[in-house]
């Protein structure tokens, strides 16, 4: 089987990447940990997204993230596969679920409802909108 677990750098997503470890080591399974680059020209929770990452170098601060991510998997002794994908985030996680995966795993935020009304939840949508299982991990 195959784990796709989603990194934004948060301690959400480092959380999901600890179970989704677990999981793998435990089970034998396939790791991949993907971080979305948003496109500038993305929808507006992709933009709110790159503000929050150093605009001037989005890619980098992705690169740290599969790293650290990949740091932590390693602790719980799998070694998996990073991908720095660019695009929508929602669409670019929905579009990677759909090549082989048994699974995905993501980090809940809890966001305020002011940022749930202005962004929505990734992590919400990726569950409505998945064609695979989605675990959310608190």
């Amino acid at each position: 089987m195959k784990i796709l677990v989603t990194t934004d750098g948060s301690e959400a997503s480092e959380k999901a990447i600890e179970f989704a470890s677990k999981l793998a080591k435990t089970c034998n399974f396939e790791l991949v940990i993907v971080h979305v680059v948003p496109t500038i020209y993305g929808t507006k929770e992709d933009i709110l997204i790159l503000i929050k990452e150093e605009v001037g170098n989005p890619e980098k601060v992705g690169k740290k993230y599969l790293a650290k991510g990949k740091e932590i998997a390693q602790r719980y002794g799998v070694k998996p596969e990073t991908k720095l994908l660019k695009g929508n985030v929602l669409d670019e996680i929905l579009k990677e679920a759909e090549k082989g995966y048994d699974f995905v795993v993501v980090g809940y935020h809890g966001k305020g409802k002011i940022d749930e009304l202005l962004m929505g939840s990734i992590s919400n949508r990726i569950l409505k909108l998945s064609k695979i299982p989605v675990l959310i991990v608190r």
